[in-house]
C-alpha cells in the first residue's frame, strides 16, 4: 500500500493528483515513486516540447499514473502470451501476442528505477553519524563541569543556610535585629 506524502505533493506538484486513489493501495511506495519520476520527466519534455507534441507526453503521462500495478498488467500479457505459445494456428498465435501488446501499450508501466542508496550516499551517512556522534560527546564533557560545579555550589549554598540557622538559633536574641544574607542568589 502506497501514499502521497507532504514532501512528495511539494516535489511533484499536480503530477501527484494524477495517481487515482484506487490505484494507490494496490501499489507499493516504491512503484509509486517510479510512476511520479516518471511522470515528472515527461512533464519537464512536454514544457520544452511544440504544442502538438506536448499533448502525446501530457496523455502518456497521466496513463502511466492511472495504469493498474505493473504486475497485474505483466500478469495479464503473460496469460496472451502463453495462449500464443499454445496456439496451433499461426494466425491465432500472432493475434494472441497482438492482444498481450495492447495490454501492455494501453497500460504503460513506469521504468523501474534502484531505490537503494549509492556507496557515496552511505559514506556520507555513516560519516554524518559519526559526527554527530562526536558533537553530542564533545557537548557532553563540555559541560558536565559546568554541572557539576552548579552541583557543588547549590550543596555549599544549602550547608550555608543550615550554619546561619544554627547561629541565628544559638545566639537568638541578640541578632534579632540583624538581616541575615539571602544566600540563594
Amino acid at each position: 500500500m502506497s501514499e502521497i506524502t507532504g514532501d512528495m505533493r511539494q516535489r511533484y506538484g499536480s503530477v501527484a493528483d494524477w495517481v487515482p486513489a484506487d490505484v494507490l493501495p494496490r501499489i507499493d511506495q516504491d512503484e509509486l515513486l517510479d510512476r511520479l519520476d516518471e511522470a515528472e520527466a515527461l512533464r519537464k519534455s512536454f514544457e520544452a516540447a511544440p504544442a502538438d507534441f506536448a499533448r502525446g507526453y501530457v496523455e502518456r503521462a497521466r496513463k502511466i499514473c492511472a495504469a493498474p500495478p505493473r504486475d497485474e498488467v505483466e500478469k495479464a500479457a503473460q496469460e496472451w502470451l502463453v495462449k500464443a505459445d499454445q496456439a496451433y494456428t499461426a494466425q491465432h498465435a500472432a493475434g494472441c501476442r497482438e492482444q498481450a501488446r495492447l495490454i501492455r501499450l494501453a497500460n504503460p508501466s513506469a521504468t523501474r528505477r534502484d531505490r537503494r542508496p549509492s556507496t557515496a550516499q552511505t559514506r556520507h551517512a555513516v560519516a554524518l553519524a559519526a559526527l554527530k556522534a562526536d558533537i553530542a560527546a564533545q557537548v557532553q564533557v563540555q559541560y558536565r563541569p559546568d554541572t557539576a560545579r552548579h552541583e557543588q555550589l547549590a550543596v555549599g549554598v544549602a550547608e550555608l543556610t543550615k550554619q546561619v540557622a544554627v547561629i541565628q538559633k544559638t545566639a537568638g536574641p541578640a541578632l534579632s535585629g540583624v538581616q541575615s544574607p539571602d544566600l540563594t542568589k
